[in-house]
């Protein structure tokens, strides 16, 4: 939006991502909009800003402004935007325009907020425009709540959701809900128990969502739209199959579990906090023991000793399984956080190249490895 108003004026202006960052021969302004992953890490188009930040010298003094889009219901709020923000203030090169501006929840009137200070700072008069959702909610499907799991000590809990109309779906696929408040889309990972969806939810505070789910009833009604994930299915061609998750970013994984048919073995890594944690997935996880369709469940207490423990403390124990497993044309899945993937990929990458003599990335390139991570 930004870019159009300034082109619609007639200015000239060049984007890219933070990744292709060079010298700017012309230019006077510089903006930066980013978003924060994981517990405070550059997203995916800027993850090698830093190293060219330092080795890119620009040829005169630039103004320039950042703005971080994020949400107030994670500790790490716009935590990127804040580490960019200091690199600019500490540079010869650079003159702060406007200081750091955040976002919360993708807020219009917050972003329209900026751009008229930003406005009054360049002594410019652009004008942006409210866009219009594409989201037709008439078109949604209607899934209806028949069970909830009450919140556990991590505030996490359980939504079974039943499909009102035939629906196509498997576990691994996603779940986009448009809340009433603002129409932006959220995306849960789903797994499939007896047809009907099984949702894992952590509520937090200022959760748009999360308090959305965590304030229906049996028999409440969710309008929504299934969307295909095939490169996160249960690899049923392959001979082992081993799943990594943290916290909530178990619920595809309760589905695979059950739906196992080919009773494939197949051994689950989890963290959480504490024994409260697991409890409101026991009893799903039991009945896949009973079936035959889980080989072993490994689980990571991070609160539950002195020394903490998480899922990629399990994964360095038992090393020899995963390489095992990837060695004989197994599929190793992850699920959870960003932050947790990468502490489990920098593990797993360790391990097969000391172990197998190959980087993770070899087996990562044969389909050996299926992410679903936010």
């Amino acid at each position: 939006m930004f870019y159009d108003a300034l082109i619609t004026k007639g200015y000239s202006v060049y984007t890219s991502t933070l990744n292709e960052y060079t010298s700017y021969k012309n230019a006077k302004q510089l903006v930066v909009f980013t978003s924060t992953y994981g517990e405070g890490e550059a997203p995916t188009s800027a993850t090698n800003f830093i190293k060219r930040f330092y080795k890119v010298e620009q040829n005169h003094t630039l103004q320039y402004s950042v703005v971080g889009f994020g949400s107030l219901m994670y500790p790490d709020y716009c935590k990127y935007a804040i580490d960019v923000d200091a690199m600019f203030q500490k540079h010869k090169d650079f003159k702060e325009n406007l200081q750091l501006f955040k976002i919360n929840n993708q807020s219009f009137e917050a972003f329209k907020t900026w751009v008229n200070r930003w406005n009054d700072r360049t002594h410019q008069n652009i004008k942006i425009e409210q866009p219009t959702t594409n989201i037709n909610v008439k078109k949604l499907k209607e899934f209806k709540v028949v069970n909830k799991t009450e919140l556990n000590n991590d505030n996490s809990f359980l939504v079974y959701l039943q499909p009102q109309k035939k629906s196509k779906f498997n576990s691994g696929d996603l779940l986009s809900v448009f809340p009433e408040i603002d129409l932006i889309e959220r995306q849960y990972s789903i797994g499939k128990l007896n047809n009907n969806i099984v949702l894992s939810i952590k509520k937090h505070e200022f959760g748009v969502c999360s308090n959305y789910f965590n304030n229906l009833n049996i028999n409440d009604v969710v309008k929504a739209k299934l969307k295909r994930n095939y490169d996160f299915h249960f690899p049923t061609y392959a001979k082992e199959v081993v799943m990594i998750a943290n916290g909530t970013g178990i619920a595809p994984f309760l589905g695979m579990i059950n739906t196992n048919q080919n009773q494939i073995k197949t051994h689950l890594f989890w963290g959480g906090r504490t024994q409260d944690s697991l409890s409101i997935y026991e009893n799903i996880i039991d009945k896949a023991f009973a079936k035959k369709t889980l080989s072993s469940f490994h689980i990571a207490y991070s609160q539950e000793q002195d020394d903490k423990i998480y899922v990629q403390d399990l994964i360095k124990e038992k090393q020899q399984l995963l390489c095992n497993i990837l060695k004989n044309d197994g599929v190793v899945m992850i699920c959870g956080s960003i932050a947790m993937q990468n502490r489990v990929l920098e593990v797993l990458d360790s391990i097969t190249t000391t172990n197998l003599n190959l980087p993770l990335s070899t087996f990562e390139n044969n389909e050996q490895l299926k992410m679903d991570c936010y």
